[in-house]
């Protein structure tokens, strides 16, 4: 599905200032294309974006092991530039205002966008924002069953409120029927961190908007700790919760609004990106 805000003026049209692919969240099991159309319509018609979102096979239907999931997102990526964006660029841009093609998720889809992103892959990205990603499965894995055996500190995890017991357990559940095993989730959380720290197994991420919400229960802001280290900026979002991921505040006077930090993130990249040609 694609979205883009409708112009007024067709024959004056100028060009979109970036698409990306939008992935959905849903504990790594639920959730479709039309999972998020809040910030899916805020970020076309606000930030004057293209953006596209697709369902893809998740779940116990299609756990992580074996790799459908990735392949869905790779191959959504792949039509989508050599199709629909190619000819949106070769209408309404030069060689010298290129347009940015980027990734986006929320929540869990947050996790597949720095996958996508940072993998050595036949198809790059020219930037990347996670949205309260789920970036260690292992380390959320971890903080859900610290919630359900009633050892989950909320000054450890710095939060005024941690999740219900059944609520916690429902979410673990639902992302246990994807990972199947601690072992997966760990090494998926750890391979994102070994992106920089391994020099022998270096890609390059393109670069990497953060964002995250300082009151998130779902995902505490410890489970992006690792890609802080890497990424190229990081928005924390004072007392917001887990629902920006869904529902961004649009309003300009909104201090919870990130809308315009990714208007300035790409911004900058346009510009540094015209600088080099």
């Amino acid at each position: 599905k694609i979205w883009r805000a409708q112009k007024t003026n067709n024959n004056n049209e100028e060009p979109p200032t970036a698409a990306a692919l939008f992935i959905h969240g849903g504990i790594f099991a639920r959730g479709d294309l039309n999972s998020h159309p809040a910030v899916s319509r805020a970020l076309s018609e606000t930030l004057d974006m293209i953006i596209i979102t697709a369902s893809f096979r998740c779940g116990d239907v299609a756990p992580h092991r074996t790799g459908t999931s990735l392949q869905d997102l790779m191959d959504v990526s792949r039509y989508f530039r050599s199709r629909v964006f190619s000819s949106i660029e070769n209408k309404g841009t030069t060689d010298k205002k290129k347009i940015p093609f980027g990734v986006i998720g929320s929540s869990s889809g947050g996790y597949f966008a720095l996958a996508l992103a940072t993998q050595n892959a036949d198809i790059t990205f020219d930037f990347c924002i996670p949205i309260c990603p789920v970036a260690h499965p292992n380390r959320r894995a971890l903080y859900l069953k610290a919630c359900i055996s009633g050892t989950a500190s909320s000054d450890y995890y710095r939060l005024k409120n941690v999740h219900t017991v059944e609520k916690a357990q429902f979410i673990l559940d639902t992302q246990i029927s994807y990972w199947e095993t601690e072992e997966a989730m760990e090494e998926a959380g750890e391979s994102l961190r070994l992106r920089r720290d391994n020099i022998n197994n270096l890609h390059h991420p393109p670069p990497t908007l953060l964002i995250m919400g300082s009151a998130d229960k779902n995902v505490p802001m410890y489970v992006c700790e690792f890609i802080q280290a890497w990424a190229t900026r990081t928005i924390i979002v004072g007392g917001a919760g887990h629902e920006i991921q869904d529902v961004p505040p649009v309003n300009v006077d909104d201090f919870q609004t990130y809308l315009w930090d990714i208007h300035q993130f790409l911004t900058t990249l346009q510009n540094k990106n015209q600088g080099e040609n």
